[in-house]
């Protein structure tokens, strides 16, 4: 996939004088605070396309362009239950898991065929061992503001025999040569093959959070499955309830770096409050309203942060209805917008990760779906 040039946050800075609702006065992003995802320039914020780790290219160098590897991940074929439930909880988990299908397959193109399959050869798995360990797992903790991913999360994913095949049959899809027509034309099926990795491993947290390991709670596990459910939530159009529980990550760090840890963990209580707040209730618009505004006060020019706030914009502003087309004068309309601007850029090859391309891919799938 040709790198496209980094597209800057729409967000800027709210208002001088303006306090978050952490009581916390917004900062910004210093880049000796953070290696993965700072910016050290007002041009390229999100660090941008930095080059990966050479050794993965070399490693699969016979078998896979480095072109696939800005990060990636995928989704779980065996419906897990979550430890923290969705409020609709009379909703089948089979119709959720069908609706999750359709925004899985980008732009309407379904998953290809799998063209590997078990047994897996020692090479397939030592593949998709470097796949993860140098680009899904990284990328998708980036994404989460999460460390099960990179610390715990590579072992279950060899558990896991389906998603091995997928993962295989998309590092295989990879290999074919991105000059050709053949590559341009399987990029569709690719895409959505890819995403469907990258939901199945993410979702693996969810199901490890059940299971009541120290290891994996040590290892940050139920904070990484409850902002999964946030994230999937969003997506779907549902919520959550009131009394989940708030993430459990200790606050290290003084000065900057603890008003910076300040605003990712309020920045993830907003998000998870705004799915609590049903807009039927006549109550709840302003809430909304304030809700997203103190989100914004917390997204420090991080991307990820800027992907989900605008989807939760977007979901806030679009209604039910005629998302595709928004071409009104309005102050609101401008905001959604510019969201869904920002999102469609990003999916198209903005997006500094696969994670975050499919991740945003899905979310202008969900425009075009009936809710």
């Amino acid at each position: 996939m040709q790198s496209t040039p980094a597209s800057a946050s729409p967000y800027p800075p709210p208002p001088q004088g303006y306090v978050a609702a952490s009581s916390q006065p917004y900062a910004p992003t210093n880049p000796m605070v953070s290696t993965s995802s700072s910016n050290s320039t007002s041009e390229n914020p999100y660090n941008y396309h930095t080059s990966i780790d050479p050794a993965l290219a070399t490693s699969l160098q016979s078998k896979t362009p480095p072109t696939m590897f800005n990060g990636a991940d995928s989704r779980q074929d065996t419906a897990t239950a979550s430890p923290y439930p969705s409020a609709a909880t009379t909703e089948n988990n089979s119709i959720k898991r069908s609706r999750m299908d359709e925004l899985i397959a980008i732009d309407g193109v379904p998953l290809p065929p799998l063209t590997v399959t078990q047994p897996l050869l020692e090479t397939h798995y030592q593949d998709v061992t470097i796949a993860y360990q140098r680009v899904y797992g990284p990328h998708i903790d980036k994404f989460l503001e999460t460390q099960w991913f990179v610390t715990r999360g590579h072992e279950h994913v060899l558990q896991d025999a389906r998603l091995c095949e997928r993962m295989a049959t998309l590092i295989a899809r990879y290999t074919i040569d991105p000059k050709t027509e053949a590559y341009n034309q399987a990029l569709p099926a690719t895409r959505s093959l890819e995403a469907n990795v990258i939901w199945s491993i993410m979702s693996i947290a969810r199901r490890v959070a059940g299971q009541n390991s120290p290891e994996d709670a040590n290892a940050g596990v139920h904070d990484a499955a409850r902002r999964f459910d946030i994230l999937e939530n969003l997506l779907l159009g549902q919520y959550l309830y009131s009394d989940v529980p708030p993430d459990s990550e200790s606050m290290n760090g003084t000065g900057l770096q603890a008003q910076l840890n300040q605003h990712r963990r309020e920045f993830w209580r907003l998000m998870q409050k705004f799915l609590t707040i049903h807009d039927d209730e006549a109550s709840a618009s302003h809430e909304l309203d304030e809700t997203l505004i103190n989100a914004r006060a917390c997204l420090d020019v991080k991307e990820n942060r800027d992907v989900i706030y605008s989807i939760a914009l977007v979901r806030l502003h679009g209604g039910r209805e005629n998302l595709e087309n928004t071409d009104g004068g309005s102050i609101q309309d401008k905001d959604l917008g510019k969201a869904k601007k920002f999102l469609r850029d990003e999916a198209e090859g903005k997006g500094s990760t696969q994670v975050i391309q499919r991740i945003c891919g899905m979310a202008m799938r969900a425009w075009t779906l009936p809710r």
